[in-house]
């Protein structure tokens, strides 16, 4: 499964918060994350370590939730693989 966002206007990558979900089904769930910005692809990896999935029904705790993981855009910058 795949999902794509697009950001429009944004030149400052550290105004942006970036969370994946576990909306449904089972887990933990290992991914890979994959950003575009100023012309390069950026790729990084991903763990969300909940068991099932909430429907982001704790979106106001997301940083602190199982459900949840942040991803860190300047960080995946830097360590990027591509």
């Amino acid at each position: 499964m795949a999902e794509w966002v697009e950001l429009v206007g944004v030149t400052n990558i550290d105004d942006v918060s970036a969370f994946l979900n576990l909306y449904r089904g089972s887990g933990p769930v290992h991914g890979k994350v994959c950003f575009c910005w100023d012309g390069r692809t950026y790729l990084g990896d991903f763990t969300i370590p909940a068991t099932a999935g909430n429907q982001h029904a704790d979106v106001e705790n997301r940083a602190k939730s199982p459900y949840w993981t942040s991803i860190n855009l300047r960080q995946l910058i830097g360590n990027s693989r591509l």
